[in-house]
């Protein structure tokens, strides 16, 4: 109802305003050649059970796109932290009584920016006399490539210029040392 469309419109606010994507209005032609999308809805609740949130996403279709034609079939994983590296941090975390914090980046995948869009045709409901397709211009959820791209951004931009360094052993682990503290 109500509540499901205030989630969808704020998550389609959110894809425009940060340039994520571009509403237009295209051939039927053109269509026939877009990637398709659905939507997903998700129900996030807290400890107790409790609504908390309804998340609504709007997610590419990626198995339609082509490998080496619509994207670089060479660039579609993101170096991910080994096992090992991971039961090594938990066991020196619990050993040393430190305490382990994650964080979120919101809308993570859609912080990417593509050179080149891909056309997206919208479900039906979306649709109007204005719109009925978006270039896409970040690598969106459901893309082969968006792990990858997120990767490489948070990289570029986030931890190699904050003085990290990646693991020559571990490409998903990245290391800063400064006097004896290490991160």
């Amino acid at each position: 109802g109500k509540e499901w469309s205030k989630a969808r419109q704020k998550e389609i606010d959110g894809l425009i305003k940060n340039g994520a994507i571009e509403l237009v209005k295209v051939s039927n032609e053109d269509l026939k050649r877009a990637v398709k999308a659905k939507e997903v809805l998700k129900i996030k609740q807290d400890e107790d059970g409790f609504l908390t949130k309804l998340k609504w996403r709007l997610v590419l279709k990626g198995f339609s796109l082509r490998p080496f034609v619509d994207y670089d079939g060479r660039k579609v994983s993101s170096s991910v932290a080994a096992t090992s590296t991971i039961l090594l941090h938990f066991a020196n975390t619990f050993k040393r009584s430190i305490h382990s914090g994650h964080c979120d980046a919101v809308q993570a995948f859609l912080q990417t920016k593509r050179s080149k869009p891909w056309l997206m045709k919208l479900p039906k409901h979306l649709t109007n006399e204005k719109h009925n397709a978006a270039w896409v211009w970040s690598s969106m959820y459901g893309s082969p490539p968006a792990s990858y791209d997120f990767g490489e951004m948070l990289k570029d931009k986030g931890l190699v210029p904050a003085g990290f360094k990646q693991s020559d052993n571990d490409p998903g682990l990245y290391i800063k040392q400064i006097g004896d503290v290490i991160t």
